[in-house]
């Protein structure tokens, strides 16, 4: 016995009876009778070995004890702790029933798009955790997809995979990242040029940069590569250096860089196509929810000008002005 024995419903049935001064009111306000009160108050007077009431005849409020008055001072703050666990306990449940959406993602996706993507879906689904994953190479997304240790991946199209459901969510126009003195006017003008030369090219390790060097090949351009890096402001920094040029997606590229000029490579390129996948017949209400959300995130993205050449390019259209371009080096990059 002894305070072993405490109940939560002794301290509730206290904290009832202290506040209205009334075992009868404070049967009406838990829904007991009020000789149930009362045993739940004779049972929390044995535990703490003490009249926690003054029971007066004939009076028609109840009094605290000294006792009594010692105990309200701590109820509260009793029955707060128990709340407070109570609903850790229904969160970790919650949890267990809504077990963690894994998403795959890249860098440039990651930084524009993943932000407004989950306060999205946090806002529809706010008791379900995101793990992410990134990789440099999103054909690690696939087997991962394909191995159940995915249940969402942001991959580049064309996939050459099995058993994937795909949905596009953004196009994404190139840019060629030229140093900010570059003699280039434009994409075409250097390009042109590099015909019967090789380019000196800064570009992506994974998938991303196979695809960029079939596409400059078959413009003619050879293109020779000087550096590889799957970190885009790496890419951007060895261009500034004036390693070479880098083909980057508007996504990926700082535009407040003032160490670099941005060409727009529309006609002359393919976009960059980035999709949601996922493996067939394994897609749950939450994953719905996450490509809703990827969905209009994306949406944004294409209104705010990221996703292409369109948007804020005033300031570095300014500092290119302002920079003097060196004429007749037509031979280097």
């Amino acid at each position: 016995m002894g305070w072993d024995a405490l109940e939560v419903r002794h301290l509730k049935a206290f904290r009832a009876v202290a506040h209205t001064r009334s075992f009868a009111r404070a049967a009406v306000d838990l829904g007991y009778t009020q000789s149930a009160i009362s045993m739940q108050i004779a049972s929390l007077e044995k535990a703490v070995g003490a009249r926690l009431f003054e029971r007066g005849s004939g009076r028609r409020e109840v009094a605290l004890t000294r006792g009594g008055e010692v105990l309200l001072e701590h109820v509260d703050a009793l029955l707060q702790g128990v709340a407070a666990a109570q609903l850790g306990m229904q969160r970790v449940l919650a949890a267990a029933e809504r077990p963690p959406l894994r998403l795959g993602t890249f860098q440039s996706l990651s930084q524009r798009v993943l932000p407004a993507m989950l306060t999205r879906f946090r806002a529809l689904l706010p008791d379900v955790d995101v793990v992410l994953s990134e990789a440099g190479d999103d054909r690690a997304h696939w087997s991962a997809l394909q191995r159940a240790e995915l249940d969402l991946a942001f991959t580049l199209l064309p996939v050459d995979a099995w058993a994937l459901e795909l949905v596009e969510v953004l196009r994404v126009r190139h840019a060629l990242v030229v140093p900010v003195d570059h003699w280039a006017e434009d994409a075409t003008d250097l390009l042109r040029l590099r015909e019967r030369q090789p380019l000196p090219l800064v570009t992506y390790r994974s998938r991303p940069g196979d695809h960029l060097a079939a596409q400059l090949r078959a413009l003619r351009v050879g293109p020779r590569v000087v550096q590889r890096s799957d970190d885009n402001r790496t890419i951007q920094g060895l261009v500034a250096a004036g390693a070479g040029v880098a083909v980057m997606p508007w996504l990926a590229v700082e535009r407040a860089d003032p160490a670099v000029r941005l060409l727009d490579m529309e006609g002359l390129l393919q976009p960059r196509v980035v999709a949601l996948a996922w493996t067939r017949d394994r897609l749950s209400a939450t994953g719905k929810a996450m490509v809703n959300a990827a969905l209009e995130a994306c949406r944004a993205v294409e209104e705010e000008g990221w996703a292409s050449g369109r948007g804020p390019l005033g300031a570095n259209r300014a500092r290119a002005a302002a920079q003097p371009r060196r004429r007749g080096r037509r031979e280097q990059a």
